[in-house]
């Protein structure tokens, strides 16, 4: 799956003190970013482990992704994704795992149409709000906060883009039903979601989960395929997606290393990028290893 982020730029990141753990200790995964980290007479502490969407992570996130983008490949993978729906000013799109504005502007930018856009992290949709309002999209491209059982309104969305939004299995069957009331018959789903089909109880996996703020593990596949065919869904794709989310990454954290060579972080800032570092090497080991994957379904509302 393409060449792992190089621990060694990391080091160069913050002068060259960053601690390495080369041994698995305390659910940490062999190679993960030890801390604190050293830097001159300072100690940078990791910081992924404090509020999940707080600004700080924000900020790096949207330096790895572009600003309002919380997952490899930003605007580029957004507009890829959607690309089959042929969305016009005409469409309304219901968006799940909006993110901080960055799919509903661009999407409503590049195609005109309406975005109706759930976000299940109030922080983040609090954002997404705020700039939506900034931009003067508040009207034509609303951030909600998605509810564990949402109620969308019954044949409201000409597509729908799930991005991401899925947590565990239990979540499945709640957002496909509400999801299978609001698009209408004809109409294009498009869902791009982890799944882990093993049980994940090793100390990498349970060190990500926690790193990744989840409780539970993410849905199995089976139970996926299982609910859209329960609700009619005409499934014509499935594609694993885990080497190009692999390697998007990658572009991603070589992009910072690039962008920061001539400006050093601050502490904080540094302690941040550390922390996900973390996240995204021990993700993209899981992935590797193929206890995760990323996978694309694209469906039609019968």
């Amino acid at each position: 799956m393409g060449e792992a982020v190089d621990l060694s730029q990391v080091k160069r990141w913050f002068g060259g003190a960053v601690s390495l753990s080369a041994q698995s200790h305390a659910g940490r995964a062999p190679g993960a970013l030890a801390g604190p980290v050293a830097r001159g007479a300072e100690a940078v502490q990791p910081q992924a482990e404090l509020a999940l969407w707080n600004k700080a992570r924000v900020e790096v996130v949207e330096q790895l992704w572009g600003e309002g983008f919380v997952h490899p490949g930003g605007i580029d993978e957004l507009l890829h994704m959607i690309n089959p729906m042929g969305l016009s000013g005409a469409d309304t799109l219901l968006l799940l795992g909006a993110g901080p504005f960055g799919a509903a502007r661009s999407i409503t930018t590049a195609r005109q149409c309406w975005v109706e856009s759930y976000e299940r992290d109030p922080d983040l949709q609090a954002l997404a709000s705020h700039r939506a309002e900034l931009a003067g999209l508040k009207k034509r491209a609303p951030t909600h906060l998605l509810e564990p059982a949402p109620q969308f309104r019954a044949k409201s969305a000409s597509h729908t883009l799930c991005w991401q939004a899925l947590i565990d299995d239990a979540s499945v069957a709640p957002l496909l039903s509400g999801v299978a009331a609001a698009t209408r018959p004809g109409g294009q789903l498009v869902m791009v979601e982890l799944v882990a089909d093993g049980a994940m109880q090793d100390g990498i996996e349970r060190r990500w989960m926690r790193l990744e703020g989840r409780d539970t593990p993410p849905p199995k596949t089976s139970v996926v395929v299982a609910e859209l065919k329960r609700l009619g869904f005409d499934v014509r794709i499935a594609e694993d997606m885990s080497a190009n989310h692999v390697s998007q990454a990658i572009s991603g954290w070589q992009s910072m290393l690039g962008a920061i060579a001539t400006q050093r972080p601050s502490v904080k800032q540094a302690g941040q990028m550390v922390g996900e570092a973390e996240i995204w090497m021990l993700r993209m080991k899981l992935l590797g290893m193929g206890r995760l994957r990323l996978m694309r379904w694209q469906a039609i509302r019968r």
